[in-house]
């Protein structure tokens, strides 16, 4: 998995042109919002340890945001 930026700014971890596909394990997201071109996921708890699952789009405030097509592996710890 490809992150051209990733920034770590008190409880939440700023997501810049994430390239690839989010495989994933118990992952929970308390809240998650688009701000220019950063996806930024606040409060992610748990291990994100991908196993295969298809993430085309994701759905944020009744729109779709840039989540399409993404691979790769992506390891967080909270």
């Amino acid at each position: 998995m490809h992150i051209s930026s990733l920034r770590i700014l008190g409880n939440y971890t700023m997501f810049s042109q994430i390239k690839g596909n989010v495989n994933c394990s118990p992952m929970h997201i308390s809240s998650l919002r688009i701000l220019g071109n950063y996806t930024m996921f606040s409060q992610i708890k748990g291990n994100v340890n991908c196993s295969p699952m298809h993430i085309s789009s994701l759905r944020i405030l009744g729109n779709y945001t840039m989540f399409s097509q993404i691979k790769g592996n992506m390891m967080y710890s909270a």
